[in-house]
């Protein structure tokens, strides 16, 4: 893999480690209300910043008032303004937090069947992949369980979600070293294949070109 392709996959890395330890911050000191005001203020202003860009691009760029992006940044600073004024991050995060478990287990049973299926089925079996995937599929299944059966508590759910990003942000760089855990390849040809393929068109092309 590229450097600059593993630049960006650490970089993604880096940012979800950031907020999976604001979460977890978050998530110790939901009571405290200082914590929740400044959620309000980075958020506010994240969207107030996303808001204004986008209506920019629209006007200075496309030329339009009213376009797509001019409606999502329209959006997006009302939700900024909106932040501000009534302070409903904490309630939004809320809502959301109740849908990840099942997101989670979604997503962690489809690594799991997806390890076993490249293993067992694939023609290229490689087990450090096969072991990768598994584990963080089975520990992102096993976090979505727990999220719907035993974690229900708001601030426990913020510090799920924390640790789940912490882990993801790991198995990103564990897939910049190992890119095929990040990205399957589903039949691909050869080059020998590939260039017999190719061969074959040009002669079939040169014999309909003699026909004519």
């Amino acid at each position: 893999m590229e450097f600059r392709k593993k630049l960006n996959y650490w970089i993604t890395a880096a940012l979800l480690i950031l907020f999976g330890v604001l979460f977890i911050v978050v998530g110790t000191k939901t009571n405290n209300q200082k914590v929740i005001d400044t959620l309000d203020i980075i958020f506010g202003v994240l969207f107030l910043l996303e808001g204004s860009a986008l209506i920019l691009v629209s006007i200075l760029i496309h030329k339009k008032f009213v376009s797509a992006l001019s409606l999502a940044g329209a959006l997006a600073l009302s939700l900024g303004i909106y932040t501000f004024i009534e302070s409903f991050i904490v309630k939004i995060l809320a809502v959301i937090l109740d849908f990840i478990p099942y997101l989670l287990i979604v997503v962690g049973s489809l690594m799991v069947l997806q390890a076993l299926i490249t293993y067992f089925l694939g023609k290229k079996k490689s087990l450090p992949l096969f072991i990768v995937q598994l584990v963080y599929g089975a520990i992102i299944l096993t976090f979505g369980i727990l999220g719907i059966t035993v974690f229900k508590e708001l601030d426990t759910k913020f510090i799920i979600l924390g640790v789940i990003l912490c882990v993801y942000a790991t198995y990103i760089i564990v897939g910049s070293f190992m890119p095929e855990a990040l990205v399957v390849v589903v039949n691909k040809k050869e080059p020998e294949e590939a260039e017999v393929i190719e061969t074959t068109l040009n002669d079939n092309e040169a014999t309909a070109n003699d026909q004519e």
